[in-house]
């Protein structure tokens, strides 16, 4: 997926490089031809706009300037004088839709246009401008042009009657088609930038993008085909090689594919509407039919022009139609962003096809109805896209809560249960590889942390096992969070891969610190397809299960025997003395606030030669005379050493050692023994002491202590 959006930015980037070169080019371009055009103008063009004289097919006479009708039905004549000081280069230039022309001077033909051959094919493709050759001896003689028009069902007119020269000429039509190059090259960009993300939306695996797929390629296919039917009216090819056959044909081949574009941009638009399928359907069969008759000889392109027009005026006033009915479920804001382009368009291109029709400014109208068009559809597509996108995140969200365990990240029982009824179907079909293996986890001790120090705790072991879990078999497959405590890593493994990676994992979960958790313990199973080669998957997932509850009741039974060392003399006393409760680092500020609020003295010591007081509460201060730590510290060095009275300390020790080794004490003691206050004071207290051991602090007395000095005398 990264490589596909680098592919899209580089795309883009030289798409962006070309447009503004394509610009840069034209606007030079436009000011060089300007600058020679300006020059062979002024000394070559003048303008035959006025004083002809019109003899129509049935004979009569009239008096014709600018751009004049010569109807459709005959042939027509037209005369006037030509000026003085004619040159040898220049020639009489008109526009005109023809079938044949012919030019007299004196009586003399010198000029004859008609029907271009290829082949077999009789073609007036390109019988659009007529440039006849003068002479300067053709000075103020009379000219008599004979006109045969095309056989269209609207008039045809006669414009743009001027004398200039060729070179003038190709300069003029040059320099007329700058902005509408501009236009031409701002189009092709939307349609190569549209082709390439509808080309990249093919092959992604999301249907939605598939479909908005077909729409992006229409956009582009309709974008181009416009730029070169309008880009191809210029006639520029064929006016500089004089080609005007070729141009032509590309021309129409390229206003025929407009309505087979079009339709297929609305029929993705508008959701497959009957009407726009029948439009693209009717496009394509025209197109084809129309080729098919013009390359048999049977008909001329231009004979079906009408039929072309008439399917864009139908597919435009179906476009506002449907537009108007979507328009009224938009929000106003969105009404308006792809109302205001789109009716412009329309406007306009009905504007440019009654105005070809008219032998009018067309192109000026086709340029703007394609720039608004445009940006309706693009308007259209970004916003569609915008909501396929958002409507994908939403799933995609939905998805994630649905499949996703909230608190580690991993995929749930859901997705657990749904992937080993997919891994089912492959071994079903023979699919599955041999080294298919599930690891069962389980946590230790989540209850008795959760007990002890809340759920926070609780959170901070679940997320710091999935972490660990997660960084040692993330690589080889999908990990799950099945249950409160339990956790499943499904992958692809080999024994060898399996024992290395457990021994990572150990290694992780021993080493790992939080605020709460320090260690964490997991019973593990695991099933391997290479060990129960007769197994389902199910079955599979069952024996990991039950392999990891063996473990578990492994880890109970050690549990008891824990820091344990049998050649020791007290081992049956530590045996005996076991806690379910084990004082460590995390559950000492528990004992702490505790203790705070007990009645009476209460104290914790390390069980070895210095007996380190590891804690101590208030009372204990108040019973040994002192009012701070430091003074407590002072008077005893912080050991149950110096808390005895000197010369009773062996005989307590003694006692506590006889007390505890009791079978019937289980760990207990009671004692009493004098101590020192720090003002000097011997008091005699009362000691009651129960022997531990602890994970970080290793062999632990527990002792309340109270002041009896009262009650003994």
């Amino acid at each position: 997926m990264e490589e596909k959006q680098k592919l899209l930015k580089h795309g883009i980037m030289i798409a962006q490089i070309a447009l503004v070169c394509v610009i840069v080019t034209a606007i030079i371009l436009g000011i060089i031809i300007n600058h020679d055009y300006q020059k062979v103008q002024a000394r070559y063009e003048m303008s035959l706009s006025k004083g002809w004289t019109l003899i129509d097919a049935d004979g009569h006479e009239s008096e014709v300037s600018g751009a004049f009708n010569i109807g459709n039905s005959g042939a027509v004549t037209i005369y006037t004088a030509l000026p003085r000081d004619l040159k040898d280069v220049d020639v009489l230039r008109f526009k005109c839709q023809f079938y044949t022309v012919d030019a007299y001077i004196d009586g003399e033909c010198i000029y004859h246009a008609g029907p271009a051959s290829l082949g077999n094919i009789e073609t007036t493709i390109g019988n659009i401008i007529v440039l006849i050759p003068l002479k300067a001896e053709y000075s103020e003689k009379e000219i008599t042009i004979v006109i045969q028009p095309r056989n269209y069902f609207y008039d045809v007119y006669v414009r743009e009657m001027t004398i200039t020269t060729v070179p003038a000429f190709t300069l003029e039509s040059i320099l007329d088609s700058v902005p509408y190059m501009m236009m031409c090259a701002l189009i092709t960009f939307i349609s190569i930038v549209a082709l390439f993300v509808g080309i990249i939306f093919r092959f992604v695996k999301v249907e939605n993008y598939k479909k908005m797929s077909r729409g992006f390629i229409y956009l582009a296919m309709f974008g181009i085909v416009s730029v070169t039917w309008v880009f191809s009216d210029f006639h520029l090819l064929g006016i500089i090689n004089n080609k005007m056959v070729l141009s032509g044909i590309i021309n129409y081949i390229g206003f025929m594919l407009c309505p087979v574009m079009f339709s297929g941009v609305l029929k993705y638009i508008f959701g497959r509407k009957l009407f726009f399928r029948v439009m693209y359907v009717v496009s394509y069969v025209n197109f084809v039919v129309q080729m098919l008759l013009f390359f048999f000889g049977v008909t001329d392109l231009p004979d079906g022009l009408v039929i072309t027009q008439i399917l864009l005026v139908f597919l435009v006033i179906g476009m506002l139609y449907f537009s108007v009915l979507i328009g009224m479920t938009l929000t106003r804001k969105n009404a308006f962003l792809l109302g205001v382009p789109t009716i412009s368009f329309a406007v306009f291109a009905v504007a440019s096809i009654v105005t070809y029709v008219m032998n009018g400014r067309w192109m000026l109208y086709m340029a703007l109805a394609m720039m608004f068009y445009a940006i309706a559809v693009i308007v259209y597509l970004l916003s569609n896209l915008w909501k396929n996108i958002k409507s994908r995140m939403e799933v995609e969200q939905i998805r994630k809560y649905a499949y996703t365990d909230n608190l580690t990240g991993f995929e749930n029982r859901r997705a657990y249960n749904e992937y080993v009824n997919e891994l089912e179907e492959k071994h079903k079909e023979g699919k599955l590889s041999n080294n298919l293996t599930a690891v069962v986890f389980d946590l230790n001790g989540l209850k008795k942390t959760n007990d002890i120090f809340g759920h926070v705790a609780g959170d901070e072991l679940i997320t710091a096992a999935a972490r660990c879990i997660e960084v040692v078999y993330a690589e080889y497959g999908r990990c799950f969070r099945t249950g409160g405590d339990e956790f499943v890593a499904i992958g692809l493994m080999t024994d060898e891969i399996y024992t290395k990676k457990q021994k990572e994992l150990k290694q992780l979960m021993d080493g790992f610190e939080g605020e709460y958790v320090k260690g964490i313990s997991t019973s593990v199973g695991k099933a391997a397809m290479y060990e129960y080669p007769e197994y389902s998957v199910s079955e599979l997932m069952d024996k990991a299960d039950k392999l990891m509850y063996e473990d578990k009741q492994t880890y109970y039974t050690s549990e008891l025997m824990q820091g344990i060392d049998k050649k020791d003399a007290q081992t049956n006393l530590k045996l005996k003395t076991l806690d379910t409760f084990k004082l460590s680092k995390y559950t000492m500020p528990v004992v702490e606030q505790m203790a705070e609020v007990l009645p009476g003295g209460f104290f914790i010591y390390k069980e070895d030669d210095k007996r380190e007081i590891i804690f101590k509460n208030r009372h204990v201060l108040e019973i040994y005379g002192c009012k701070t730590e430091e003074e407590f510290r002072e008077l005893t060095g912080n050991s149950f050493n110096n808390m005895v009275h000197p010369d009773d300390f062996l005989k307590v020790q003694e006692t506590i050692n006889a007390q505890i080794a009791s079978p019937e004490s289980f760990g207990n003691d009671n004692v009493i023994y004098r101590i020192i206050r720090k003002d000097g004071q011997i008091r005699l207290v009362g000691d009651h002491g129960h022997f531990s051991h602890s994970p970080d602090y290793g062999d632990i007395f527990y002792v309340f202590i109270s002041d009896i000095t009262m009650h003994h005398q």
